[in-house]
C-alpha cells in the first residue's frame, strides 16, 4: 500500500530561517524559526487557513521555550491554529484528551530534543496506532520531525516510511 499522507523529516542541526542579528550564543535565540526556514516548507506542504498543528514537545527539555518560538514562526506564516503536547508516557499519549487532538490535527511535528523520550512515551499506544492509520489513508496528513524529533519519527513510523520529503 502507498500512503497517502506526507512525511517530512528533517536532519539535525538544520537552516530554522533567519536568525535575528547579531547571532548569539543564547540558546533561546537560535530555535527562532522564521519566514524561509524549516517551517516555512512545513506550511507551504498544508491545506490554507485554519490547519490544525499540534506541534509534539516530548523530546525537548525545554518545552515552554521551544512551543513559544514554534507558535511565532507559524504565527508570522499565517498558522494561528497550533498546540503543542508534551507527553512523557504512554499513559499521557493514550489519554482520551490526546487522542481526541490528534484526531483533530492536520499535521503533526515532532521537536528535536533526546529521541529515546519519543519512542518510549508512543511504543505500542494507540496514539501510534492512529498516526499510522492517518498517515496511510489521509492524503491531507503530515507528520514531521526535526533533529531527535525525525529520529524518533523514523523509529516509530519505521514501517510505514517508503515515501518521504528530504529538506
Amino acid at each position: 500500500m502507498v500512503p497517502k499522507g506526507k512525511i517530512v523529516a528533517i536532519g539535525g542541526n538544520e537552516d530554522k530561517g533567519s536568525y535575528p542579528l547579531p547571532l548569539t550564543e543564547d540558546r533561546s535565540q537560535r530555535i527562532l524559526f522564521f519566514e524561509q526556514g524549516i517551517l516555512k516548507r512545513i506550511h507551504d506542504e498544508l491545506y490554507g487557513i485554519g490547519t490544525r498543528i499540534e506541534v509534539i514537545m516530548t523530546a525537548t527539555s525545554i518545552p515552554e521555550e521551544l512551543y513559544q518560538a514554534y507558535l511565532q514562526g507559524f504565527m508570522m506564516l499565517g498558522c494561528d491554529n497550533v498546540g503543542h503536547l508534551a507527553l512523557a508516557d504512554r499513559e499521557q499519549a493514550d489519554s482520551p484528551a490526546t487522542l481526541q487532538r490528534l484526531r483533530k490535527a492536520d499535521a503533526v511535528m515532532f521537536t528535536g530534543g533526546d529521541q529515546l523520550r519519543i519512542t518510549a512515551a508512543f511504543r505500542d499506544t494507540a496514539a501510534l496506532q492512529l498516526l499510522k492509520q492517518r498517515y496511510l489513508h489521509e492524503d491531507k496528513f503530515l507528520v514531521a520531525g526535526t533533529s531527535a524529533g525525525a529520529m524518533g519519527l523514523c523509529q516509530v513510523l519505521r514501517s510505514l516510511i517508503k515515501n518521504y520529503h528530504h529538506i
